[in-house]
């Protein structure tokens, strides 16, 4: 697996932004997808770290 596992609130926190916006991007499969267990929705640790690096540049 590729590290951590983060829950939705925890990617909010780190991103700053509202959940309706990371549900949108999931749906819309824009950024950061999430990994689905069971109905549980969890994002890498190593993928949101990504994605911040790749939005600084």
């Amino acid at each position: 697996m590729d590290g951590r596992l983060l829950k939705p609130k925890d990617v909010e926190a780190l991103l700053g932004i509202a959940r309706t916006t990371l549900y949108a991007w999931s749906h819309q499969k824009i950024n950061l997808q999430p990994r689905r267990i069971g109905r549980l929705l969890r994002y890498t640790e190593k993928d949101v770290k990504d994605f911040i690096e790749k939005k600084r540049k």
